[in-house]
């Protein structure tokens, strides 16, 4: 029960309660004219510029300035508000901070990075493999700066480790319906942003988040806020040296317009910037265990536990080359691109494995969920194809067929056998799918058929 959300929270609560996190940001920098002060009088011309966070029902000033040194967020996050000032700004109160304390935990081993990842990993899952997987992809993303989206059934637990890193460790953050805007200020305080859900986004907004992904996914050191350009012609430049983005979705067979999955809709050039992975299985944990706990007295007798998890992340990451055994891997062939990210998630797994063997085990494991991907995609035409032809009760039992298979290369291969007769086969897949991304096939929704 360690890591229930119920608990981790509490303990959220209790450690960090002097602390302000990434979680409590409002928004991007802001510009503040004047401010009311508690005796009626008013400050004119002070030219604020800064951030607001809120933290229970307390609102806070950060000068983006600090003894005329610019602030880093992702530096200086968390920190603890000293010296505060009350202030109101059009009828909102806020505390200003004038003397902002950076909160660093001390690094400190005192058991092994496989120890740690398997305390971490532990809730119970029908594939404890991938689910260890996104465990090395997450701490990837957090103790370095690694790039990838991510396929799953649902109730596999993607968001899982996001949030479980961002209340012991800080710096991540999951976002729904992301707008540029969003995604511009969370650059600020972020270390790793989890993207949930783009299939659905729409003209203009998923453009922009697809500039937004060209730019951020290419590993640059800083790029140019497109949002404020906009509004104002004024250039902002953003540092997103140390930002990592993870795209996360479900399988292309649980959206019923498959053909607006997220591989068909984007550019090229943003595929490129993002390896795929598909991890399959259900996070089935009890959680309803909970109920019976005092979480209060849980936290408190583990406070130590929970301390030791952050001192050996906070080692882990600060030596992880000190720490890395360099074992052996060839690549599959991959673009050039995705070889750095990659490479990244492969330190995670050569810190978290003993030798050379293990090593290559959780790499093929690896490198298979994104083959899986890619058979994925060839899915869509097989499946259409055999339910156009067969209409029949029949063709229920296929799908449940298909469901209850994991991997998409049994799934094709139980159409593909169906289709023969229909001369489709899964070699044919791809030919269209690139068709249809030249808007040289075209779909009917009321028909839902392809032509």
């Amino acid at each position: 029960m360690l890591l229930y959300y119920d608990c981790i929270s509490e303990f959220n609560k209790r450690f960090y309660e002097e602390v302000i996190h990434a979680s409590h940001l409002q928004g991007g920098e802001i510009r503040i004219d004047k401010l009311n002060l508690p005796d009626g009088g008013i400050q004119e011309e002070v030219n604020f510029w800064g951030y607001t966070f809120q933290k229970n029902e307390k609102k806070y000033l950060l000068p983006s300035m600090y003894k005329g040194i610019k602030i880093d967020l992702k530096q200086i996050l968390p920190l603890i508000p000293k010296d505060l000032e009350k202030v109101a700004y059009r009828g909102q109160v806020y505390w200003m901070i004038n003397k902002p304390i950076s909160v660093k935990f001390k690094p400190q081993k005192t058991i092994t990075f496989k120890k740690l990842v398997d305390i971490l990993s532990y809730h119970n899952h029908t594939n404890k493999e991938h689910q260890k997987i996104l465990w090395f992809l997450g701490l990837a993303s957090i103790m370095e700066r690694v790039n990838f989206r991510l396929s799953t059934p649902p109730s596999f637990g993607k968001d899982s480790v996001v949030d479980i890193v961002g209340n012991l460790f800080g710096g991540s953050a999951t976002i729904e319906q992301p707008t540029i805007a969003k995604l511009e200020y969370m650059t600020s305080a972020t270390k790793w942003l989890a993207i949930n859900e783009v299939i659905d986004l729409k003209g203009q907004e998923w453009r922009n988040i697809e500039q937004f992904l060209l730019q951020a996914g290419a590993h640059k050191p800083s790029i140019t806020k497109h949002s404020r350009a906009v509004m104002s012609g004024v250039t902002e430049i953003l540092d997103i040296s140390h930002f990592s983005i993870s795209i996360l979705y479900n399988d292309i067979d649980c959206y019923p317009d498959m053909y607006k999955y997220l591989d068909f809709i984007s550019k090229d050039a943003v595929l490129d910037r993002f390896p795929a992975f598909r991890l399959y299985g259900v996070l089935n944990e009890d959680f309803n265990q909970i109920k019976n706990v005092n979480v209060s007295d849980f936290v408190s007798f583990n406070m130590e536990n929970y301390k030791e998890l952050i001192y050996n992340f906070t080692y882990y990451k600060e030596n992880l080359f000190k720490e890395l055994k360099h074992f052996k891997v060839e690549l599959p062939s991959m673009p050039e691109r995705w070889k750095i990210n990659v490479g990244r998630i492969l330190r995670i797994i050569d810190l978290y494995s003993d030798n050379q063997e293990e090593f290559s085990y959780w790499c093929k494991i690896l490198f298979n969920s994104m083959q899986d991907y890619k058979d994925m995609l060839k899915y869509p035409l097989l499946i259409e194809n055999y339910l156009k032809k067969n209409v029949s009760s029949n063709s229920e039992k296929v799908k449940k067929d298909l469901i209850d298979r994991n991997l998409f290369k049994d799934k094709n291969k139980e159409i593909d056998i169906k289709n023969k007769e229909k001369d489709t086969s899964i070699k044919d897949t791809m030919i269209w799918w690139n068709k249809l991304k030249q808007n040289k096939i075209t779909f009917n929704p009321k028909k839902q058929e392809y032509k």
